[in-house]
């Protein structure tokens, strides 16, 4: 909720509470702008945080106007399964400050994990120029994927 000098921004639920506590800030002559959605981010947790974690990466998103990300899969370990999916999602709930998902990517191998995922914004396929496990470029690996897929339910982890 944004309040400024007593009232509640036009889209503040009704029934939640101003809380009188809470910094106001005049924004008399200032816009407002929206927070943004970056839909494709690269952090480097897991495997990398020496460079960057969730909690840094999710600052830099709050400093930056960027309210929600949603991440891809290519980090150490791969997120390609349940279980790496469920690991971010965990680390995230305990260090994000901004709402975040995570994309699982496709392999030739993973097609049950692809079916059950979830939750998930959608699957990451790299059809051209990937490295390693991720580049599924052959038709015969990506037929089961498009005819067996169903598109997942968008999913955004608010708050």
């Amino acid at each position: 909720m944004c309040k400024f000098k007593g009232k509640r921004s036009r889209r503040s639920p009704p029934n939640l509470p101003i809380d009188d506590s809470a910094r106001a800030i005049d924004a008399t002559g200032l816009t407002l702008l929206p927070g943004v959605i970056d839909p494709q981010v690269h952090f480097r947790e897991p495997g990398l945080e020496h460079k960057e974690d969730l909690f840094t990466a999710s600052c830099a998103c709050a400093k930056g106007g960027v309210t929600s990300f949603l991440e891809m899969p290519n980090t150490r370990p791969l997120t390609t399964t349940q279980a790496a999916l469920d690991d971010k999602l965990q680390r995230a709930a305990a260090k994000c400050l901004v709402n975040y998902g995570f994309f699982i990517g496709a392999t030739p191998e993973n097609l049950p994990d692809l079916r059950s995922a979830h939750p998930t914004p959608g699957i990451k396929i790299f059809m051209g120029s990937a490295h390693g496990a991720l580049l599924v470029d052959n038709a015969t690996a990506l037929e089961p994927i498009f005819t067996a897929i169903s598109v997942p339910t968008p999913r955004l982890r608010i708050g």
